[in-house]
């Protein structure tokens, strides 16, 4: 590790304030120019009232002037003296001197940032891998080939993004961790907030957890949300809703489903338009994991509706009910070559799990789980995108999960002859972006992916 460690001086009535101001500057000492190989960690020592608001500070870089946000940052769960020892790997540099410097900040609707420290000086001896560029590995069958690709910057200053949706004329929606609905122009900017009229009701707000844009957008510029309340209270309840889009603004609501217990505080659900144009909804197990096997509720199971929240003609036992037992779905999607719904639940702790969903034969839908699969322990899912396109080729016959504990994306790696079957897992952008809370395929054939303050893409 990089002997460098700088004090940054966060004071404990930042992350609660009702109205925050940005930390007090960092300090550190000063000392001679270090050689480095660009392997190493950078450290220092974090001042926070407690682990829970250490747990709300993250930190910018800045190498030579350059800002940019530190990925694998990670602290002692216990103080030293009212401090946290941290640490996180150097960004990727070139080959020379740089100079080093480290600010504290928090994001709070704005971002608060304190002034940088006193710069650090080192001298990069061995080039090291350029920060912007990761090769992956990609396997078909047991032959394997690599194909580099870049990470290309879309667009910053969205706060931890956990769903993405693209509509026909290449914006982006983008939903926070907040609840806050955001649209990212095709030139980077970003709207403050585009949803009017979510109150479900006068003691609680809905806050948005997935969206999806009708596949006849570009004529009915509908968009659906899968929402949470936030109970003062009562208990939290999901709602599935109707919007429609016009000139950035969400309005119109109709709620099309509603009243289904959520688990708090971190209720867990996804929303997404299947190939036959019918609504597909994940809800958790409401924080009592019994309901996940009862007939009688919604909870722990994926519903497919019609466009208007009624149940498709089609429907086996005249019921929504698609597919069952799960507990805190964290997303799901379909395999374009078979046709098999993916679906990836976080369960509980380290332990989580994909699932292979296919539908029945005949004419009554229903969906049957063929074969289920744990995923490593360090790869609890925030989202999952099947690859579809032809402008990275490798990726053909894949599944990508998103994971922002784990820093890095999975994927997941399919037989082409044998729909369910899974031939290998690798691990992509591996602390490149922090973590990784949403993916989605966009309209340009690109992957496009969530970090922590930023959404990126990966391209040939």
């Amino acid at each position: 590790m990089l002997r460098v460690w700088i004090v940054l001086s966060v004071a404990a009535t930042i992350a609660c304030s009702k109205s925050p101001s940005a930390p007090p500057p960092p300090s550190t000492g000063t000392g001679p120019s270090e050689t480095i190989n660009g392997t190493e960690r950078i450290g220092w020592d974090q001042r926070a009232s407690d682990a829970v608001e250490l747990a709300t500070f993250r930190y910018a870089i800045y190498v030579d002037g350059t800002r940019s946000e530190l990925a694998g940052a990670t602290c002692a769960t216990t103080a030293t003296n009212g401090t946290f020892a941290c640490s996180a790997p150097l960004p990727s540099l070139s080959r020379g001197a740089h100079t080093i410097e480290l600010a504290s900040f928090i994001v709070d609707g704005s971002t608060f940032e304190s002034t940088r420290s006193p710069a650090l000086r080192v001298s990069l001896a061995i080039t090291a891998p350029a920060g912007d560029q990761t090769t992956g590995t990609a396997n078909a069958g047991n032959a394997a080939r690599s194909e580099p690709f870049n990470l290309e910057l879309v667009a910053e200053g969205v706060d931890r993004a956990r769903d993405l949706a693209f509509t026909p004329d290449g914006r982006l929606f983008v939903v926070e961790e907040t609840g806050r609905i955001r649209i990212v122009r095709a030139d980077g900017s970003v709207t403050g907030g585009v949803v009017a009229d979510s109150s479900r009701n006068g003691d609680a707000d809905d806050r948005a957890l997935a969206i999806a844009v009708d596949p006849q957008f570009a004529r009915t510029h509908i968009v659906y949300t899968l929402s949470a309340s936030q109970p003062r209270d009562d208990d939290a309840m999901f709602s599935v809703a109707r919007f429609r889009e016009s000139h950035e603004t969400l309005a119109d609501r109709v709620v099309l489903l509603g009243d289904v217990r959520a688990s708090t505080p971190h209720p867990a659900g996804s929303l997404r338009i299947g190939g036959d144009g019918k609504l597909f909804v994940a809800f958790d197990d409401g924080a009592d994991p019994a309901r996940v096997d009862d007939l009688a509720s919604y909870n722990g199971k994926i519903l497919r509706l019609n466009p208007d929240g009624t149940t498709p003609d089609d429907q086996a036992a005249a019921s929504p009910l698609y597919a069952m037992a799960y507990r805190s779905p964290a997303g799901f999607d379909w395999d374009p070559g078979t046709g098999i719904l993916w679906v990836v639940d976080a369960v509980d702790g380290e332990d989580a799990r994909i699932s292979a969903v296919a539908g029945t034969a005949g004419s009554r839908k229903r969906g049957v789980t063929k074969a289920t699969f744990r995923l490593p322990a360090d790869s609890r899912p925030a989202a999952i995108a099947a690859y579809r396109g032809d402008r990275l080729p490798s990726f053909g016959h894949s599944l990508l999960v998103a994971s922002a504990e784990g820093r890095h994306l999975l994927r997941i790696r399919l037989d082409p002859d044998e729909a369910t079957k899974v031939l290998g897992v690798d691990r992509l952008l591996q602390n490149r972006a922090g973590g990784l809370r949403a993916v989605a395929m966009g309209p340009d054939g690109a992957i496009y992916v969530a970090g922590d303050s930023a959404i990126y893409r990966l391209i040939p």
